[in-house]
């Protein structure tokens, strides 16, 4: 069994039959939701979109009740993005099922230290959360009872030389050229550094933002 995420260009190279998963239209969808997911990020963090490359992974994730196969199916384990994906300085997800009506359980909780309690978002369809992937938004999601819990991980960062090409039809995976420039700002700090100051709510406020969440009517303008 295969313990590791499926690279889906890789499996295209490897098997021609297999280039039909996708069209030109799906990427379309796709680099349109992350150019906005990328403008919505710089504007709610203050951060110059200029500065945020998409970076890898970005995954699909299907979420059950089955159970775990290895460690790394665990996914209700408290964690930090960036202890795990190292380039990844923003991380955003679009929920592509409602908790509720499609699934229960999966809510993603973030384990709030400095508050003492944790603080749950709930699915729903064409909703976006965004935070920095420090150890500042420690997380883990409740496992699913029942259904089937689908979402999307887009993940930015300010470091030029982990940014990807978009995906596009005929596109072997590939680093994108690195910029002459290779100025940081506006990237968080590195995890287990001191916060300049703490956002307490998950929307925007005028202290520094570290969560943001939005409707689920967030991405509708952009598929529909």
């Amino acid at each position: 069994m295969d313990t590791n995420f499926v690279n889906i260009y890789k499996l295209i190279e490897s098997k021609p039959q297999n280039a039909a998963i996708f069209t030109e239209k799906d990427f379309e969808v796709y680099r349109a939701v992350k150019n906005k997911i990328l403008q919505t990020i710089a504007i709610h963090f203050g951060v110059s979109p200029k500065h945020l490359y998409l970076t890898d992974p970005t995954f699909f994730s299907r979420l059950t009740s089955a159970a775990a196969q290895t460690k790394h199916d665990e996914y209700w384990h408290k964690h930090v993005d960036k202890q795990t994906y190292k380039s990844f300085h923003y991380t955003s997800l679009l929920y592509l099922t409602t908790f509720g009506s499609d699934f229960t359980g999966g809510r993603f909780i973030f384990a709030d230290k400095e508050l003492n309690k944790s603080i749950a978002i709930e699915p729903k369809l064409g909703r976006v959360s965004a935070f920095t992937s420090g150890s500042e938004n420690e997380h883990f999601v409740e496992r699913v009872s029942t259904g089937t819990r689908y979402a999307i991980t887009v993940s930015f960062t300010c470091d030029p030389k982990h940014a990807i090409s978009d995906p596009k039809m005929g596109h072997k995976f590939s680093r994108r050229a690195q910029r002459t420039s290779t100025s940081w700002s506006g990237c968080p700090p590195e995890p287990d550094m001191p916060l300049l100051s703490h956002s307490l709510a998950i929307q925007s406020t005028p202290s520094v933002t570290l969560r943001w969440v939005t409707n689920s009517d967030f991405i509708h303008s952009v598929i529909n």
